[in-house]
């Protein structure tokens, strides 16, 4: 009876002690669990994700980029003189006054190449059929001696001033105006192949005249007035 008392004893304590664990355990955990915050990113040590960033971001905004496929082509070196074209063009030509010639001047086959305008390498030439009214011969002094880059697909322009007048040798003694009529305009450099251009020199547009008009009397009408104000009885 003593032996079965003790084995009584010992199961009855083990399964106490066992039961107690086993609960306490398991609440403990999930008590621990919920009520425990999660970690802040800001403050913990784990490592922190920003948002996709693009090429730009770090670049400065508003800078033009140097492509090489826009820069002007640089000369090669002095044209050669059958390699110069010029077009000529005569914008709003009226008679009596200075009249604006302008030059576009290219290469024909070479990129670029630069060449020297002056009345040496150029030659200009106004007609009216077969009556040549000005050249630049006798008025050499109207192109100007210039050092230009000429390129192949970006002409450079030059402006002449005509005097609307016909030229004599040593381009003195200029009083005979041009007439309003067709012209032609030659222009070619030197060894280089001539260009003709026709324009028709208007006459200029007459001043406007206003005129202003003062109200006057009549001497009778005054008499007539006078007359019928002294008939009036006082």
């Amino acid at each position: 009876m003593v032996v079965g008392i003790a084995l009584l004893l010992v199961v009855g304590i083990a399964k106490m002690l066992g039961g107690s664990s086993d609960g306490s355990s398991g609440d403990a955990a999930r008590n621990v669990a919920d009520t425990t915050p999660a970690p802040d990113p800001t403050t913990s040590g784990a490592p922190v994700t920003q948002g996709p960033t693009t090429p730009g971001d770090h670049q400065g905004k508003g800078k033009k980029v140097d492509d090489p496929a826009t820069r002007p082509v640089m000369p090669s070196g002095p044209c050669d003189a059958s390699d110069v074209a010029i077009t000529p063009s005569v914008p709003k030509p009226i008679a009596g006054d200075d009249i604006k010639l302008v030059l576009d001047i290219s290469s024909v086959s070479t990129p670029a190449c630069t060449w020297t305008l002056s009345p040496r390498t150029t030659a200009v030439k106004i007609t009216s059929g077969s009556d040549l009214i000005w050249t630049s011969v006798e008025c050499p002094k109207t192109i100007p001696r210039r050092d230009l880059v000429v390129r192949q697909d970006d002409p450079v322009r030059v402006n002449l001033t005509w005097n609307a007048m016909r030229s004599e040798p040593g381009c003195r003694g200029l009083t005979q105006w041009a007439l309003p009529g067709t012209y032609h305009l030659q222009v070619a450099a030197l060894a280089g192949q001539p260009q003709d251009v026709t324009f028709l020199l208007t006459a200029p547009s007459p001043a406007e005249v206003t005129k202003t008009v003062h109200p006057h009397h009549h001497h009778g009408h005054n008499q007539d007035t006078n007359k019928k104000k002294s008939d009036k009885p006082d």
